[in-house]
């Protein structure tokens, strides 16, 4: 039945078994579909967007990006039978930041700087989603990522800064992912010909990844 395909899957991917979380959501989505109409209590009951997107989420940890964008952009879909405008913003926003993420992942960078300007603007208007520091830092650091991959190195150096002000909250600033972004800094920087910040960027992490690992200066 599709409560016992419910409860399979979301125990499968809390396990970490993707195979048969996959098989279990798919079977799901496939009932629901077969049986119920889009608009159907039952179908919201069960949260069908919500199913696409666990779905998208075991294919991701698959490393199956493809198929995991295909889930994510049904479950973009199934949002808009929402009759709740708010809560249909705040799915839609979660699911174009999964979705750039996925395209981020198959390095088609216009698509996923899309997905990710629409949950820029949503997140402008206010709309409460349930985003972490470490998210906002990740979305922000793939922005500057994709502005720098164009030479748009102005573009890149704001959502890097903003990128490191979230990673730092989250992670700490000694952190692998503070120290990655000082150093797209300092890059950005050298390509902007500001040296004096890029020499602070490189520093910061040099001396950050010196109290981490504990390196000694050569005394030859």
């Amino acid at each position: 039945s599709i409560a016992v395909r419910h409860i399979l899957a979301r125990t499968f991917l809390k396990k970490k078994n993707y195979a048969k979380a996959i098989d279990n959501y798919t079977r799901m989505i496939g009932l629901l579909k077969e049986n119920f109409s889009v608009d159907d209590t039952l179908t919201n009951q069960y949260d069908l967007s919500g199913c696409y997107s666990d779905l998208g989420d075991a294919y991701g940890a698959c490393e199956r990006y493809r198929d995991a964008i295909r889930a994510y952009l049904d479950g973009k879909d199934a949002v808009t039978s929402l009759t709740d405008q708010r809560d249909n913003q705040a799915k839609c926003a979660r699911m174009n930041f999964k979705l750039s993420n996925a395209y981020f992942m198959v390095q088609e960078y216009e698509e996923a700087l899309g997905h990710l300007e629409q949950l820029k603007a949503v997140l402008s208007d206010g709309i409460v989603t349930p985003f972490k520091d470490f998210e906002l830092g990740d979305m922000f650091y793939n922005i500057g990522f994709i502005y720098h991959q164009q030479k748009k190195f102005p573009q890149a150096r704001v959502m890097l800064q903003k990128a490191l002000e979230y990673r730092a909250n989250a992670y700490g600033e000694d952190s692998e992912q503070v120290l990655t972004t000082h150093i797209a800094l300092g890059h950005c920087s050298v390509e902007e010909c500001e040296y004096d910040d890029a020499y602070d960027h490189y520093s910061t992490a040099y001396h950050s990844s010196k109290r981490v690992h504990g390196y000694r200066e050569s005394t030859t």
